[in-house]
C-alpha cells in the first residue's frame, strides 16, 4: 500500500502516509497509526478510502481500516 501511494501521489505519501505505520490486519481490518491526533484526525477525514482500495485489491480479506493515533 505505501508503495503504490508513492507512486501514485509523491508528495501526499510524503506529507501524510510516510509516518503512518500498520499492525497487521485482524478480522478483516488493517490498523494505521499516525504520530498525532491531528495526522490520525486528518487522514480518517480526507484520506481513508484511498488505503482501504489498495489494500482491498491486494488482500481481499481486508474490508476496513482504522486510523488511529500511535498512544491510542
Amino acid at each position: 500500500m505505501q508503495a503504490r501511494l508513492h507512486a501514485d501521489d509523491p508528495h501526499l505519501y510524503n506529507s501524510w502516509f510516510a509516518a503512518v505505520t500498520a499492525v497487521p490486519v485482524v478480522d478483516g481490518m488493517l490498523r494505521l497509526t499516525a504520530p498525532s491526533r491531528f495526522h490520525s484526525t486528518y487522514l480518517r477525514t480526507n484520506h481513508a478510502a484511498r488505503p482501504l482500495a489498495l489494500v482491498s485489491a491486494v488482500d481481499a480479506l481486508v474490508t476496513r481500516i482504522e486510523i488511529a493515533t500511535a498512544r491510542e
